[in-house]
């Protein structure tokens, strides 16, 4: 059987996705058989990405997959497809003939693909951890727990990268063995899974730092102080919480009586791939950062960040801006003193401010 490029990369992404599949519906996720799976699973969605990457190089100029372009076995095989007129794709002439091409690395494959197609920052990272982690798994192995959440993380931002940013080019070209609608519906859906499971694995093994979190609030919203400033206020306070792959914290602080327009919102919002919890008004303002992994390394010295001044900021700005989180936030003794100063700041800062406009 004969595959071109397309062909060869949407098998290797079918074969990926089964494994991976396999992998999330799994009783034996980090023991042998589970990591066999997500092994095996990474090793074809790597060798996935990097053949589309190619294939959509090969759509804008066929010479841009290869490495040497002063082969002479290349050159030959170039003259040879130009005096015939050859129809096919000159890889599949490369591919026929007994000689020594090379094409270029798989990080090539991704500068040279920026030039033609936006690809975010973020996108960038995850396309190279999954080149890094494909070779430790590989020679080395997984030896730690929280190993597996980081794989499955990098899975799924790489099978994404493939459904949101690749697929959309490709979706109307011909794939002579496969129908690429219905491959592209199952990908979805496994990958969809797969987002529960990150985030299930993720809070399970922070756990003990959400419930540390949540304590405090309910510390916050029982304390007499806090009662007392609500009351004098007439304002209520409720909390919500939920668990695993929602696990998230809401205060919800609104009017009574004669007050009843006022409603402001603080709520954690999780970023599994970052290690941290943020926590934001209802304008989605930041006003403080907790690290989740600093904390777990850290149990005599836990910190939250609170910001200078509530902002906003992007998921790639978390990511990549470093110098600029810290120039916003202060660190703060991750105890209940220092989380109740930061939610009855903002409360009353939101508070004034309605009063100020009424």
């Amino acid at each position: 059987m004969k595959f071109n490029l397309f062909d060869n990369g949407i098998n290797s992404l079918i074969s990926g996705i089964e494994f991976y599949d396999k992998y999330l519906n799994s009783n034996d996720l980090f023991n042998q058989s589970g990591y066999g799976d997500l092994k095996l699973a990474v090793i074809c969605i790597h060798n996935s990405v990097e053949i589309l990457m190619k294939y959509l190089l090969s759509k804008q100029n066929e010479l841009l997959i290869y490495n040497d372009l002063a082969s002479r076995d290349l050159l030959e095989v170039i003259k040879l497809n130009n005096e015939n007129n050859y129809k096919a794709p000159l890889h599949y002439m490369v591919n026929s003939r007994d000689i020594s091409v090379q094409t270029i690395t798989y990080n090539e494959a991704i500068n040279r693909l920026k030039v033609f197609i936006e690809i975010r920052e973020n996108d960038v990272m995850s396309l190279k951890l999954i080149n890094t982690l494909r070779n430790k798994i590989t020679h080395f192995g997984i030896y730690r727990e929280i190993d597996f959440y980081e794989v499955i993380g990098v899975v799924n931002n790489t099978v994404e990268f493939i459904t949101n940013t690749l697929y959309p080019i490709f979706s109307e070209d011909k794939c002579e063995f496969y129908n690429i609608q219905n491959v592209f519906n199952k990908v979805m859906e496994i990958v969809d899974f797969g987002r529960y499971q990150e985030h299930e694995y993720w809070s399970a093994f922070y756990s003990f730092e959400f419930e540390y979190l949540g304590d405090i609030v309910k510390n916050f919203i029982n304390d007499t102080e806090i009662k007392n400033y609500l009351d004098q206020r007439e304002l209520c306070i409720t909390t919500e919480d939920g668990i695993g792959y929602n696990d998230f914290i809401t205060l919800a602080v609104f009017g009574n009586e004669d007050y009843e327009d006022f409603f402001m919102k603080l709520e954690s919002i999780n970023y599994p791939g970052l290690n941290i919890t943020l926590i934001k008004d209802d304008n989605d303002m930041i006003i403080a950062c907790i690290d989740h992994y600093y904390n777990l390394t850290n149990e005599d010295n836990k910190k939250i960040l609170e910001s200078n001044k509530p902002f906003n900021i992007t998921e790639e700005e978390l990511i990549f801006d470093s110098s600029k989180k810290q120039k916003k936030f202060n660190d703060k003794k991750y105890d209940y003193k220092s989380v109740k100063s930061i939610l009855l700041r903002t409360i009353d800062e939101a508070y004034s401010r309605s009063r100020n406009l009424s």
